[in-house]
Order: structure tokens, then C-alpha cells, then sequence
């Protein structure tokens, strides 16, 4: 296994932060893919670090997700994505010759992108093309309508990408659960761990869709963003008041906020590293955080009813139509 690192912590372990900082034909193969899909608005790919590992996400699909461990760097993807395609054996055996190592577990086959049995840049690159013609397939079989919300956040996290002014950084994050409970959270359970871990379970927290930076004046501003799409999703359960109650608790706990900022730095310091930008921050940039509700598409006909509750807790309301244009 490689280093560990805090709990909690988006800082990658140093193997995975190595790999994609130095030159290897498959880092700029991974780069490469980055930086073409990036414009492609909802089809764009982010690069999100999760500590132990880092992840690709495609439409906010896990299109691969990196590991290290036996002094190798593995890429895994999820093959249950086939199951809708009439294409699926010649996929699975098209993969298998390109490298790609099948087992029992169908959610986690793998590639090795470092290390002893390393594949080829170019059949890397074939590889992630043919896992994104997974995802449109599985996606295109699963959904009535074209655009979802994980759509819409994989789009606005690409046009705010590397921007100076406003720019995101991470998609779908989840705070660890020890960590919540760890900060007092879950203080209000008379009980033990195991209660508080169960608490967890009907209550979980610290769910954000994405995070960003914001320039002001004097520095930058975190922001925690809740994205909807559909106006169902907008009513409770998990809708804008559960949200609201979770987004609006989490920033009462200063630990958990100045980590967020720490991570915030790290992770746009080291993106700026690998795709060669030149923004460079430290953690006293980083001036103050907001919460950020986004309503695209038609979900924003919701946002006249939940208009006073939001602006009462002195949350930023930002509204896009369908082509993500923005209209407030």
C-alpha cells in the first residue's frame, strides 16, 4: 500500500500525487483526456482526489478511478456499465486485448497505468474512449431524459474550470462519516459510537455537489454548492429544506470548514500542477465561505417558493435555463 494520509483529507496519497505530476506517457495520456473534454460541457472529465486514490469522472460517472498498492498504479472502472450494450462480450474481450484485466468482480476490472505490466499510451487512450461509449450507453438505457443533474454539475464544474473569478474544484462531495461524528455532529444522540454511526445512516451530512472559489475583493470565498435540476427533486425528503438544514449546520462547525479550505488550496494548487496552470494559493486566500443553490433547467420554477427561506439564511441563488445561460 502507499503512504496514508489524514482521515478526512482530500490530500492524495504521495505515490498517486507523483504519477500525475511527473511525465509518463500515460499522466499525459490522462491529461490529454482532460484537457479535449474539458469544453464538452456535460461530456467534459474532472480529476477529483479522494486521498487514497483519485478519481476520473465522466457525466459524474466514475470513468476511472486510480489506485496504488504492490508498487503499481491501477486505473478500475465499472463494466456493469455493459450490461445494456448488444455489444458487451465484444467489448469485455476488445478490453481484454488491450490490456485490461477481468475477474470475478465486474464493477472494479482494471488496468495497470504504473509500474510492472504498464499498458501503452495508445492503448490507454482506447481503453477510456471505449469506457466513455459505456457510459453514454448505460446512461442513454437509464434515463427518460437526456440531461440529469449530474450532468449539470460536470458542466458547470467544466465552464467554471481554471476560471480566475469562479472556478470548482471538486464534484459530489461526501464528508466521512468518522470525521462528522468526530467534530461533534451527531452530539444530540445520547449514545455511543455505534449510535451515532447508526445516526448516520438516516442523517448523513456534509453532502455538497460542488465546490468552488469565488474572487473577491481581498481573497477568494469557498462556496458549497447544491445543484437541482428537476423541480420533484427540490421537495422534501432531500430536497431544498433538508439540504439547507444540512449545508447551513455543516458551516457551524469551524474545523470542518477550515480543513475544507486547507483542501481547497491543496487541490487547486496541485490540478493547477498537473494540467499546467499557473494558480497558486495559500490557505490565507481564502477569506470567508458562502452556500451556493443552483437551479437549472426546470427546477427553476421552484426557486419563487423556497425564494424567502434561502435569502433569510443568506444563501446565493444562481439560476441557468437549458443551455445553462445564466438568468439570475
Amino acid at each position: 500500500m502507499g503512504s496514508k494520509k489524514e482521515v478526512g483529507s482530500r490530500a492524495l496519497i504521495d505515490e498517486l500525487s507523483n504519477f500525475l505530476t511527473n511525465h509518463t506517457p500515460n499522466q499525459e495520456c490522462i491529461v490529454e483526456f482532460i484537457k479535449d473534454y474539458i469544453d464538452k460541457r456535460e461530456k467534459s472529465i474532472s480529476l477529483c482526489f479522494r486521498g487514497d486514490r483519485a478519481t476520473l469522472y465522466y457525466r459524474c460517472r466514475q470513468l476511472l478511478r486510480l489506485e496504488y498498492s504492490n508498487k503499481q498504479v491501477k486505473g478500475f472502472f465499472n463494466f456493469k456499465y455493459a450490461r445494456f450494450s448488444n455489444r458487451s462480450e465484444d467489448y469485455r474481450n476488445e478490453l481484454s486485448e488491450l490490456g485490461v484485466k477481468f475477474g470475478d468482480d465486474l464493477k472494479n476490472i482494471s488496468v495497470i497505468l504504473d509500474g510492472n505490466g504498464r499498458v501503452e499510451k495508445e492503448a490507454l487512450k482506447q481503453i477510456l474512449t471505449k469506457y466513455i461509449e459505456l457510459i453514454d450507453c448505460w446512461l442513454g438505457c437509464m434515463r427518460k431524459k437526456t440531461i440529469c443533474e449530474g450532468d449539470r454539475q460536470q458542466q458547470l464544474f467544466a465552464v467554471g474550470f481554471g476560471n480566475s473569478e469562479n472556478t470548482y474544484f471538486d464534484i459530489e462531495y461526501r464528508e466521512p462519516r468518522e470525521t462528522l461524528i468526530n467534530a461533534g455532529y451527531y452530539n444530540y444522540i445520547d449514545g455511543d459510537l455505534e449510535a451515532k454511526r447508526t445516526e448516520h445512516k438516516k442523517h448523513s451530512g456534509g453532502r455538497f455537489d460542488l465546490l468552488g472559489l469565488r474572487k473577491a475583493k481581498s481573497g477568494y470565498v469557498l462556496q458549497f454548492a447544491e445543484v437541482k435540476t428537476k423541480p420533484d427533486s427540490c421537495d422534501d425528503p432531500s430536497g431544498v429544506l433538508d439540504h439547507i438544514r444540512d449545508y447551513t449546520k455543516y458551516c457551524n462547525y469551524k474545523t470542518l470548514v477550515d480543513k475544507r479550505k486547507s483542501d481547497a488550496v491543496y487541490t487547486v494548487n496541485l490540478l493547477s500542477e498537473i494540467l499546467n496552470n499557473d494558480i497558486r494559493l495559500k490557505v490565507d486566500d481564502i477569506i470567508d465561505h458562502e452556500i451556493v443553490f443552483i437551479f437549472t433547467d426546470d427546477s427553476v420554477k421552484k426557486v419563487k417558493q423556497y425564494r424567502q427561506v434561502l435569502e433569510e439564511k443568506n444563501i446565493i441563488i444562481e439560476c441557468y435555463d437549458k443551455n445553462l445561460n445564466r438568468i439570475e
